[in-house]
């Protein structure tokens, strides 16, 4: 159990970071604070709900950047059709 804690907070902390790396460390706080980013972990559609119902059509461009930060830091090559909930459950059996 704890394999898993420690490998959940890796990806929250890499969901920070690509979000930092995109749009500064102040957007990405912001952004995790008005949806906290365990809630990717925990149910990544409710997430997307929560980033949609703040952003509008510019949450293409965070989940953008969040999956392509965590295809980058867990080596692993995302598809076009990818989502959050896809890329969380592959790192996630892998």
């Amino acid at each position: 159990m704890q394999n898993r804690e420690c490998e959940d907070e890796r990806i929250v902390e890499e969901i920070r970071m690509s979000l930092a790396k995109s749009f500064g460390v102040t957007a990405s706080r912001a952004i995790d604070f008005y949806a906290d980013t365990h809630i990717a972990l925990a149910d990544p559609e409710e997430y997307v709900v929560k980033l949609l119902s703040i952003f509008g059509r510019g949450t293409s461009c965070l989940l953008d950047a969040i999956v392509a930060g965590l295809a980058s830091d867990f080596g692993f090559a995302p598809t076009e059709a990818m989502t959050l909930g896809d890329c969380i459950d592959a790192l996630r059996t892998n």
